[in-house]
């Protein structure tokens, strides 16, 4: 067997005991959630597979190196997407902004693409891939380069979240060690692309006894990075779904509480009566809310139910508020966007839900000695429901909401933010051309308009009578 092939045979043999580590992890810890290690441990052995193909194909034809080297990539380009999309979707990532998610969730797509590519290239201008001490004609680069430029971002970007979720924010140590674990086994396997980079650059340029000279070291190179590549993330795997369930509910708690505190910090400074003039609006949506509650009590007189009562004039004001902080475009103390913010607070107020252990939670809450204690809970947050309506307002792009269908309040809080601007004059074109919320929700803001403009006239009328006395 050459040199190439015992090479390759090593870093599959790398990956085979990892999966054997996995399933052995699986069978003595059949509770910590085997489904999840077993599609781990499937990786791995599908990445082994992939490399111990590889080990004797290096006398082959030119196509079938670049054949077998794309089922190499597919692998690795597999395996890093499966992990792109967990990340995306993971708890403890939680400190990374709305637009890192999505970046994450593109990753599998970034890597599809460029291995689409590579294999085109490959099959169109066939090189000798798999012969690593030979030399190789100048396309051999750019058919490496499609493939390992974006394989090296996505795995760096993939340490950079890693490295975010191990930051001092995280309280539980055994967490902020597991993150951190998976940092380093990410930053190690990104360095691979870089080195093979450096691999093909030497096999393009370089003569017959630099070639024989670098290559082997550049292989060891990339043999040490894998090992430490792979027992980085074994270590972080272990740590991860070992975890006591107590740390991860506390875990959980605190970074829900730290973002509501900042929330509401955020909401009241940047949604204040003075803020770029939306007091108005204000104004407006509180007395349209009071017409539509005294026509709901009348009514409930006549046997009809409640359609808005005085909760529901809360919910409307608060949404209003929070499309006003979505619509900021400062940035908030600690360089978190207001958008990053609301989207973060839905995940972690959603996952406490989810959660028997915390979803039942309740505590007393003593405001001061003029205000009275009163019990909260998370079911019964008064933030929550206007947090998930604009979720699905703002956030969901490519669908337009049945406005007709939602509470009464949602109605009203839309019309006037529409009237603000503060959905965008996109998402007015796409939802409000048609009539898609009640007439009297309509009336009721249009008549408190009226009010506010019959105010202001009665105002200059009587400065200027005075005036002229």
């Amino acid at each position: 067997m050459s040199g190439v092939g015992a090479h390759q045979l090593e870093i599959a043999a790398v990956f085979a005991l990892a999966c054997v580590f996995l399933l052995s992890y699986r069978l003595i810890k059949p509770h910590s959630r085997p489904g999840a290690i077993l599609a781990f441990s499937l990786l791995c052995a599908l990445v082994s597979l992939c490399f111990g193909s590889t080990a004797y194909l290096d006398g082959d034809s030119t196509r079938a190196q670049v054949i077998g080297s794309a089922l190499v990539g597919l692998a690795v380009c597999t395996g890093w997407s499966v992990l792109s999309l967990k990340q995306a979707e993971h708890l403890w990532a939680a400190e990374v902004t709305y637009s890192e998610r999505a970046m994450l969730r593109a990753c599998p797509y970034i890597l599809a693409t460029a291995l689409a590519s590579n294999l085109f290239l490959g099959l169109l201008f066939p090189v000798p891939v798999l012969e690593f001490y030979a030399g190789a004609p100048l396309h051999y680069l750019p058919y490496k380069l499609v493939l390992l430029v974006p394989e090296a971002f996505c795995v760096a970007f993939s340490a950079y979240v890693f490295f975010k979720a191990a930051g001092p924010s995280v309280q539980v140590g055994r967490i902020r060690l597991q993150n951190f674990s998976f940092f380093l086994g990410s930053a190690f396997l990104a360095v691979v692309p870089l080195q093979a980079i450096a691999n093909a650059c030497v096999r393009v340029f370089a003569d017959r006894q630099t070639r024989h000279f670098w290559v082997p070291v550049l292989l060891n190179s990339e043999l040490v990075l894998t090992v430490l590549f792979v027992g980085c993330f074994i270590a972080g795997v272990a740590l991860y779904y070992s975890k006591d369930e107590k740390d991860k509910t506390m875990e959980r708690f605190a970074r829900w509480r730290r973002h509501r505190e900042r929330f509401d910090r955020a909401l009241w400074s940047l949604t204040g009566s003075a803020y770029e003039g939306h007091a108005a609006i204000l104004a407006r949506v509180a007395v349209a809310a009071g017409e539509l509650r005294r026509r709901s009590e009348e009514e409930e007189r006549d046997g009809l139910p409640h359609a808005f009562t005085a909760d529901d004039h809360r919910k409307a004001s608060d949404t209003v508020r929070l499309l006003i902080l979505l619509d900021s475009k400062e940035r908030l103390p600690d360089h978190v966007s207001p958008r990053g913010l609301v989207f973060s607070l839905i995940r972690f107020h959603n996952h406490l839900l989810k959660n028997p252990r915390t979803a039942n939670m309740s505590w007393r809450i003593i405001d001061d000695e003029t205000h009275p204690s009163h019990l909260y809970s998370l079911r019964s947050d008064p933030i929550h429901e206007p947090l998930s309506k604009v979720s699905k307002l703002v956030f969901d792009v490519h669908s337009s909401p049945n406005l007709l269908a939602e509470p009464q309040w949602l109605q009203l809080a839309a019309v006037a933010a529409a009237d603000a601007g503060l959905l965008g004059l996109e998402w007015e074109h796409r939802n409000l051309k048609r009539p898609v919320v009640k007439a009297r929700i309509s009336r009721a803001y249009e008549n408190a308009k009226l009010a506010a403009q019959i105010h202001r006239f009665s105002e200059r009328s009587g400065i200027q009578s005075h005036a002229t006395g």
